[in-house]
């Protein structure tokens, strides 16, 4: 064991795991924190947005509370959109890139419905926080790696 340090054992595996997955190491890098703090910002603003519009739209135009909603998310989500897009992940504008976009964001709301069902017994209010913290982090990362991705690295041309 003469010349055994902590050093060399352990700069080899973290190049080790870089190389089979740098996404992975670079979750915990500033960067990352930084845009999943933005992330949260454009989110809770549109979230603003959405119950803005929708209380407007049932107050002055139309009672229906699915019209109301349908129109919230429409404007919010274009809203949301093209923050994450330019603030969030310095990326540019693209109808890939929104369609993806959608599908994360939609196949959210259908994970926190089957999350909901499959918690039934819980309480409601663990059922609310532990979607209201889970599925942000799990779209921001979908976000990152499929919807905001490098076009080059996604296949995308």
């Amino acid at each position: 064991m003469a010349g055994f340090t902590l050093r060399q054992n352990i700069v080899p595996n973290i190049l080790l795991i870089k190389s089979i997955d740098p996404m992975a190491v670079s979750l915990f890098a500033p960067c990352f924190k930084i845009k999943l703090v933005r992330y949260g910002v454009v989110g809770l603003v549109s979230t603003g947005i959405h119950v803005l519009v929708a209380s407007l739209f049932i107050r002055f135009i139309n009672p229906s509370l699915l019209v109301s909603n349908l129109v919230g998310f429409f404007v919010a989500y274009h809203f949301s959109y093209y923050f994450q897009s330019k603030w969030v992940f310095k990326s540019n504008i693209s109808l890939v890139k929104s369609l993806r976009y959608l599908v994360v964001q939609l196949s959210s709301l259908l994970v926190a419905v089957l999350f909901s069902h499959l918690l039934g017994d819980f309480s409601l209010y663990l059922k609310v926080v532990l979607t209201a913290f889970l599925l942000p982090l799990i779209t921001f990362i979908i976000h990152r790696a499929w919807t905001f991705a490098d076009q080059k690295e996604s296949g995308v041309r």
